[in-house]
């Protein structure tokens, strides 16, 4: 009798052992490892700029965005993939991107991913020379280049100055419609519009001589006045 209740009691432990095991496996088997992987490509990728090889930074960026794209999320942040395209003056590439902003806006890489945005924004800053005399080689038509000329404006110098301002109005101006216009209307900062104002107030008071003395009293008044300019408007 002890036996035939100790044999299902053992054969009850071997399930449950064998059921854990299998659940700890299933577990196991989401363990996302892609993580790691793009971590190390996006180190890659900055170790290939400190060396200048702007060839295979932008083989490991195309490789990274094509690997991440069915992921639930992306290699690069997008302003991080349009400043990869400056650098490797993939402008053709830059283009494609901002003319589908709507697709490519909310890109977002894995939480913690490695840290490359302010290294690419200090490449740029250096080699903004070199990225303007091949942008003029480059064979895109004028609307392009004037649009990557005042992105390389902005993330250089920022958006509060009249060169930028100057850009952006002459842009909208000259090429009221186009295929960038998402882009510009979401995306890139208004023109900068200098504004101001002063105030002054204070206490005074009013003395009377003569015969008005003797009519009216002498008052205590307070005075305030505000000024408010806004730069062409």
């Amino acid at each position: 009798m002890k036996t035939k209740i100790v044999i299902p009691f053992l054969f009850l432990i071997f399930i449950f052992t064998n059921t854990n095991a299998q659940i700890e496996n299933e577990i196991k088997s989401f363990s996302d490892s892609t993580t790691e992987f793009v971590n190390n490509g996006r180190k890659l990728l900055i170790q290939s700029i400190a060396k200048e090889d702007y060839e295979k930074a932008k083989e490991i960026s195309q490789y990274l965005n094509e690997y991440t794209s069915d992921k639930a999320y992306s290699a690069f942040y997008f302003p991080e993939n349009l400043n990869i395209n400056l650098l490797t003056s993939d402008f053709s590439g830059f283009l494609e991107k901002v003319k589908k902003y709507d697709m490519y806006a909310n890109q977002a890489p894995y939480p913690d991913s490695y840290k490359i945005g302010n290294v690419l924004l200090k490449e740029i800053d250096n080699k903004k020379e070199d990225i303007l005399n091949n942008l003029k080689k480059t064979a895109i038509d004028s609307e392009g280049k004037r649009l990557i000329n005042m992105y390389l404006h902005l993330v250089n110098e920022g958006s509060k100055n009249d060169e930028y301002s100057r850009l952006l109005r002459n842009y909208k101006s000259n090429l009221p419609e186009t295929k960038y216009s998402d882009f510009i209307q979401e995306a890139l900062p208004k023109k900068y519009t200098p504004a101001y104002f002063t105030y002054t107030f204070g206490t005074g008071g009013v003395g009377l001589t003569n015969n008005l003395k003797n009519t009216f009293s002498s008052n205590m008044i307070f005075n305030m006045s505000m000024d408010i300019r806004i730069h062409n408007v």
